[in-house]
């Protein structure tokens, strides 16, 4: 979550932003993709950073098969806001665990020994390395924070982040959007997203 810091008038007190680098269904589809090098879903465009291992075999063709499927019914959950358990579900371990059961499962664990789990430990280091450490007041929204201001205002809540190249954007529900991890980075393009978020 991003909110208000002293000294910055810019920034309303009660905005308050969620930022979702992490994930992670989208972080290991987008993985596997790159991994198996699927011939899947041209529109979602390459990860970046690079998986630089490959292998040269799917171990589940059937399961390559549905990436696509996989991938809809994540960015749908995304639209409907079903990829949090709901408040009320701490205080009931039933309701969380209907929950739980309604959530898709995940590739590695499909895979469970097949699952290049070191080859996708060091790429995600390598997705999340740029942007830690980065000093709150030089992160992309604090640098965007007139144009993020006006989307709360419509009611932006939540950014969802994907390693991807190219300036991808895409509405999820009424406050939330994704975006790829290199639009967020170019301050003028991000920007541009925001203002016309609606």
């Amino acid at each position: 979550m991003i909110g208000n810091v002293v000294g910055r008038p810019d920034w309303p007190r009660e905005m308050v932003i969620r930022v979702d680098e992490k994930d992670p269904v989208l972080l290991e589809l987008l993985f596997a993709r790159a991994y198996w090098n699927l011939d899947t879903y041209s529109e979602i465009p390459r990860e970046d950073p690079r998986v630089p291992t490959r292998a040269s075999g799917v171990p589940s063709p059937a399961l390559a098969s549905r990436w696509g499927q996989d991938w809809n019914e994540r960015v749908t959950a995304l639209d409907d806001g079903d990829t949090r358990p709901p408040a009320t579900s701490i205080a009931d371990p039933a309701q969380f665990n209907q929950w739980l059961a309604a959530q898709p499962q995940r590739w590695s664990d499909l895979l469970r020994a097949d699952w290049p789990g070191d080859a996708y430990a060091d790429w995600l280091e390598s997705v999340l390395a740029p942007t830690r450490g980065i000093p709150l007041e030089r992160s992309p929204e604090r640098i965007a924070v007139d144009s993020l201001r006006e989307a709360w205002s419509r009611g932006l809540r939540e950014i969802v982040v994907i390693p991807v190249e190219g300036e991808y954007s895409r509405r999820l529900r009424d406050d939330a959007v994704l975006v790829s991890s290199a639009l967020r980075g170019r301050a003028d393009a991000y920007a541009e997203v925001l203002t016309a978020w609606r």
